[in-house]
């Protein structure tokens, strides 16, 4: 069976706590689920209602299986979540539900990526999500442009630029 058909299948079955524990995992972790050795990264949360403190969460899943392709046969999904604090860094989540699954694409695994490495930078300012910060890249151009603007299209040797250390991660508050 095929990774992200497999992971789906699992996902819908999983009770809510999988979830819990998945939000509070951090920005990229790797765990067992559903027999297979998976890397995660925690993509966005974005917050849809104040007053209750409803957020949205996206993960990117992919099988740590060691081989060339491992990040092509991904799925990404997203949850609903209550947050007890919006104001809080250190979030604590509840009532998951409505998650849905996709297969994802070239650009999911780019967005991914980066948002992994900004989660390493927001750990270090005490906080469990993106909630109070905005991912960025700094271009070559010296252009800073929020995540959720880049053009991934546009930039096609973006990940040769990253890890060549011509496009740099960062956060703001």
């Amino acid at each position: 069976m095929v990774f992200a058909e497999k992971m789906r299948r699992e996902l819908e079955k999983s009770d809510p706590d999988v979830f819990v524990g998945m939000l509070e995992g951090g920005f990229t972790f790797d765990m067992i689920f559903a027999g297979e050795k998976c890397g995660f990264r925690r993509c966005r949360d974005v917050v849809q209602d104040e007053e209750s403190g409803k957020i949205y969460t996206e993960f990117f899943c992919f099988p740590q299986n060691g081989k060339k392709d491992k990040l092509q046969q991904a799925l990404s999904f997203s949850v609903e979540c209550k947050v007890r604090d919006l104001g809080e860094k250190q979030s604590v989540f509840t009532e998951v539900e409505n998650l849905q699954c996709w297969k994802s694409d070239k650009k999911e695994i780019y967005y991914s990526h980066v948002a992994s490495r900004a989660g390493a930078q927001i750990v270090e300012t005490g906080a469990n999500t993106f909630l109070h910060n905005e991912v960025v890249i700094l271009t070559p151009e010296n252009e800073t442009v929020p995540l959720d603007e880049f053009d991934f299209e546009k930039n096609k040797l973006f990940m040769l630029g990253l890890y060549g250390g011509e496009y740099k991660i960062g956060v703001r508050e």
